[in-house]
């Protein structure tokens, strides 16, 4: 986007799927702007979700609008993991309102088991 920086560098020459074997390219969909008008549409086409990760903006609400927007669509035995969970307690507590456990790895990621 023309005037933002996401604080995320590529190589020169490469594009946000540089690392992805050619054999897997057609898995892959790079959509950029703020989840908040891209995550619904995305979440819609999808039949189910057994992994999400959140990586995105760590606002408590914006975090909890996205879990809960996922939340229909997860399969059982899903995983809901996040980033940076020192920052807020959005996670715990979506965890906790669906009554399944949670688990967090050196206090920095954090995994909801549903």
């Amino acid at each position: 986007t023309e005037g933002k920086i996401y604080g995320a560098l590529l190589p020169e020459g490469k594009t946000p799927v540089w690392m992805v074997p050619d054999q897997y390219l057609d898995r892959v969909k790079i959509l950029n702007g703020p989840p908040h008008s891209l995550l619904p549409k995305v979440v819609e086409e999808m039949e189910g979700i057994d992994v999400f990760y959140y990586a995105c903006d760590h606002d408590h609400k914006n975090m909890m609008a996205a879990f809960t927007m996922v939340r229909n669509k997860l399969s059982k035995g899903a995983l809901v993991v996040a980033v940076d969970m020192g920052w807020n307690a959005s996670l715990w507590e979506f965890a906790d309102s669906n009554d399944v456990p949670s688990y967090t790895f050196r206090g920095s990621i954090g995994v909801g088991f549903f």
